[in-house]
Formats: structure tokens, sequence, C-alpha cells
């Protein structure tokens, strides 16, 4: 006959009984659980179950989970579907998990996978997908990657060229000096120009930045830090 011994079983009973209460008290306080509550709350959204949000995009076929978390973000646009695109196709991370850490491994570009620096990664097209995004496209116009990284904007020529015009430290109405080395062989509109020079020098005297070697980042001329600077102050008329 096996002799119970009382104090042993509450023991075990309450050990139990703890472990339990930890186990749905973890549960209750998953950071998705967390986040999805604050959601529906913020929205005033009611009658909303928590849980698991899972799509299977068209174009991959593979299931995600990321706006288990992620709810309420917009689509991009209409010609980005998350039903067609899901998430990880241009965003990265893994989206078989809900856990932040494992889900965020191989995150492309943070929260914007469109950044200059990573591009190429998230709106370029990868694998099956590669030249049928938005680099590598036989049509000139769809390569949009290529076109923006040579843009006004990206290069920072017109802002560069202002400064330095006003200066009297450029001599011609055209642009020169970009924030990188730029070559087109190409040119699409009476406006574009076939290279920029890299605008960087090492110290304050100027000298060609186009045969000056690049540092990691732009260190440009004193002249042009301190126009910049005045012409960013607020003036009254």
């Amino acid at each position: 006959m096996i002799e119970i011994r009382p104090k042993a079983f509450l023991s075990t009973a309450l050990l139990l009984i703890l472990s339990l209460g930890l186990m749905t008290l973890l549960e209750h306080h998953q950071e998705w659980k967390r986040l999805q509550r604050q959601y529906y709350r913020q929205e005033q959204i009611t009658g909303e179950q928590i849980a698991i949000k899972k799509i299977v995009p068209s174009l991959t076929n593979e299931p995600e989970l990321c706006l288990t978390c992620h709810l309420g973000i917009e689509e991009i646009s209409p010609s980005h579907p998350v039903s067609a695109f899901g998430c990880v196709i241009c965003h990265g991370g893994d989206g078989r998990y809900v856990n932040k850490q494992a889900a965020h491994r191989g995150l492309i570009g943070g929260r914007n996978p469109s950044d200059l620096r990573v591009v190429e990664q998230g709106c370029g097209g990868r694998g099956e997908l590669a030249g049928k995004c938005h680099s590598n496209r036989p049509d000139w116009e769809a390569n949009h990657i290529l076109r923006v990284k040579k843009s006004l904007q990206a290069t920072y020529a017109g802002g560069i060229h202002l400064v330095r015009f006003s200066l009297g430290l450029d001599t011609i109405s055209q642009a020169q000096y970009g924030i990188a080395n730029i070559m087109e062989d190409c040119i699409h509109s009476n406006s574009g120009l076939s290279f920029l020079h890299s605008y960087v020098v090492s110290d304050s005297s100027f000298t060609d930045p186009g045969n000056a070697p690049r540092p990691a980042a732009p260190i440009y001329d004193r002249h042009s830090i301190l126009a910049v600077q005045s012409l960013s102050q607020p003036r009254h008329l």
C-alpha cells in the first residue's frame, strides 16, 4: 500500500498550482497580446478577439504572422497589396514568429526598406522576383532605384551648388558636385548631367573633390558649412 504524506502532497499540489498560475500570467502578458490590446484600446475597437493574425501572400505562398503585432498598418500603395506581397518580401525578417527578436532577425533597413543604403535588398526584388520590382528592369523608366540614387534629392547636387554659387565658389550655373561620384552614360532630359564629382575635402581649404580621397562620411568645406548655417537662420524682412 502506498503511503501518502500530507505535507509532501500539499507541497507538490501548491507547486503545481503556482506553476500553472505563472504560465497563465506569462501567456496573458505576451508582447503580441499586449500590443493588440493597446491597439484596440487606442482605436476604440470592441469585440475583437486577441489572436494570432496569419496571412499567406500570393507571391510567396509562405505564411506570415507579422500583422499579429503590426495591426492597422496601411498598404504602401494599391500596387503593393498585402494579400499579394505580405511583409517579408520587402522588409525581410522572419514571418514565422511572433517573438520580436526572432521575427526581426534579418530585417532590412530597420523600419524603412527603401533607405538608400539598403534599397536594393528591400525594393530591388530578390529570388524569383529579381528583375521584376524596382531594379534591373529592361525599361529604364521602371528602374526606380537607379533613377532615385542619381536624382537631385539623393545627390544633394542642387543644395551644394546653390551655396557654392552664392559664395562665388562656382562660376557656372550648373551643378558639378554631389555627395558621391555619379556617372551617367545615358541622359534622358535636357537638364541631365553626365557626371558629378564627390564633394568631400579633408581640410578647410578647397581642393578638387573629384580627386580627393572619400572618407566614411562627407566633410564639406568650412565656407559651405557656414553658408548653410547662415541660410538656415530665420530672416526678418
